[in-house]
């Protein structure tokens, strides 16, 4: 091996290996391309000769077919696993779209504010596989938070009490930069977390929590609210995130629609009571006019015979019984 050119004995002095001889074939494909070359050292006794020759390119033919295979296996199966992923995240993606399209159904059909809020955290908070959810919404005099909490598996409706001020530090952080967050271990505990996890009976693991905004004229990308989920059992991703941001972005418009909606509900019902008195009023006015005007003619009762009595008696009775 060193008497030939080609040879690098940099390696045997790198190595401490002794190269006596050599035998180096190339390693070709079905087309013939080379992917490689198959090398055999030092044979035992003596030289190489044309016959190893042969069996060793036959035997590097083989490998190369082999190697090539299992590439394309490996390629073949990373294209599935993309299409695996590709397929989950899709059906994610069409079932977050589902939660948005009911959310917008549930504006019509919720009873009243209270049963859509309900419908709101509880939808959003199965379609990311958490447990809990909260909405804080700021009140509009800046002086409050009202807090609207739920959990899937309870089969309770919504949690509603208020608090002065939110003294938990995810929330403060957040209020401050308008950034969502993903606490996979919660292990800071604070006052607003406590008393909302004594509400609800309920232990915190983990939080994924979004600011939600309503434009306003003095500025249009202040936090007025917060919209977070717990304990995801696997715990929170991006993907979660993402999901949460849409629901956070919809929530106010949902909510003022729903607002909308059952004010009008509302002035439809009272302008029904209205119309209806307004019938009552009338219907009553006419017998009523016609006792009094009969009441009248029994105050000069001294001046009326008998036939003309029995005729306004009847007139009373007449127009009572209508």
């Amino acid at each position: 091996a060193y008497n030939d050119p080609l040879f690098n004995p940099e390696i045997d002095r790198n190595t401490g290996y002794r190269t006596r001889n050599i035998l180096c074939v190339p390693m070709a494909n079905l087309e013939g391309r080379t992917i490689g070359c198959l090398q055999a050292l030092n044979k035992l006794d003596g030289d190489f000769n044309p016959s190893d020759e042969s069996f060793t390119l036959a035997f590097a033919a083989q490998a190369a077919v082999a190697i090539e295979s299992a590439l394309l296996y490996q390629e073949k199966a990373k294209v599935i696993r993309d299409l695996s992923h590709t397929q989950v995240r899709l059906k994610q993606k069409l079932d977050q779209l589902e939660v948005v399209r009911e959310l917008e159904h549930a504006v019509n059909e919720s009873a009243n504010i209270y049963d859509f809020i309900n419908a709101v955290i509880k939808k959003a908070v199965r379609s990311v596989g958490a447990e809990v959810g909260a909405l804080f919404i700021q009140s509009e005099g800046l002086e409050s938070w009202d807090i609207f909490a739920a959990r899937i598996h309870s089969g309770t409706n919504v949690v509603h009490y208020t608090e002065q001020k939110l003294e938990s530090a995810y929330d403060k952080a957040l209020l401050v930069d308008g950034k969502a967050q993903i606490v996979n271990l919660i292990q800071k505990s604070d006052a607003t977390l406590n008393r909302l996890s004594d509400n609800l009976n309920v232990r915190f693991e983990n939080l994924l929590a979004v600011p939600i905004h309503q434009p306003t004229e003095q500025d249009d990308t202040r936090s007025q609210g917060i919209f977070k989920v717990f304990n995801k059992p696997s715990g929170f991703l991006y993907e979660d995130l993402s999901f949460l941001q849409i629901i956070g972005a919809q929530i106010f418009s949902l909510i003022l629609r729903k607002q909308l909606i059952d004010a009008k509900k509302r002035s439809e019902n009272l302008a029904s009571i209205g119309q209806l008195s307004s019938t009552i009023i009338h219907d009553l006015k006419n017998p009523i006019s016609a006792i009094i005007g009969c009441a009248e003619l029994l105050e000069e009762r001294s001046s009326m015979n008998e036939k003309q009595l029995e005729k306004v008696c009847n007139i009373i009775r007449n127009q009572a019984n209508r």
